[in-house]
């Protein structure tokens, strides 16, 4: 059973939470990119490595990156 004590409560969950929130970003990051990749292919810019998310199937073509502005080609 649990304390009624709602203070030291509060501060063990935001204790826990501090302790496993770089363990949920990757994973909730890693989800993320699982679901998506059934309609966008995610490509790295060759010149900067800025992730980019390009939708499937248009065939070839050529991408510009919002960063750094260098233009490559890929499938999508």
């Amino acid at each position: 059973m649990l304390s009624r004590d709602i203070q030291k409560r509060y501060a063990e969950n935001e204790k826990y939470l501090a302790a496993t929130a770089k363990f949920r970003q990757r994973f909730n990051r890693e989800k993320n990119m699982m679901n998506q990749r059934k309609t966008h292919h995610i490509y790295s810019c060759p010149g900067c490595g800025q992730k980019i998310r390009i939708p499937k199937g248009k065939g070839k073509i050529e991408i510009e990156c919002p960063k750094c502005h260098t233009k490559f080609v890929k499938r999508s």
